[in-house]
């Protein structure tokens, strides 16, 4: 499968990229553009690989336009016990997660893409938003 996104430079300059999915027993992701091209990531899992390339991305201050990389989506750990974890929940403070999206879709808003650890971040201030409402 192949997924056409946007990727951000640094500059802020939007860049069209072209991410490659492949789920098979030689599960991997690979990510071409312009401005970075990534070596084939092989994971267990799809959700796995799409991590360890959006770190890439963040060391180098680059940002993929997609739901994955939202602050705000994660995969529930049913999904990636069962799964990929290609589908993730989207996350609102002090409410249960009952949006599904696909990671791998693209989003516009580009304020809502973050690093892996503002991500990590947010989900833990979730995880305490709801239990505040017990």
């Amino acid at each position: 499968m192949q997924k056409d996104l946007t990727l951000i430079g640094k500059d802020g300059n939007k860049e069209a990229a072209k991410l490659i999915i492949e789920e098979t027993p030689e599960s991997f992701i690979e990510l071409q553009s312009n401005i970075f091209n990534s070596d084939k990531i092989k994971c267990e899992r799809l959700y796995q690989g799409f991590q360890d390339l959006h770190k890439q991305l963040d060391s180098l201050g680059l940002k993929l336009l997609c739901m994955g990389y939202r602050y705000d989506v994660r995969p529930s750990r049913m999904g990636l016990s069962m799964g990929h974890g290609t589908l993730a929940y989207v996350h609102k403070l002090g409410e249960p997660a009952t949006q599904l999206v696909n990671i791998f879709d693209s989003t516009d808003e580009v304020e809502a893409v973050v690093s892996c650890e503002e991500q990590k971040s947010y989900y833990m201030k979730w995880i305490n938003s709801l239990q505040q409402l017990k």
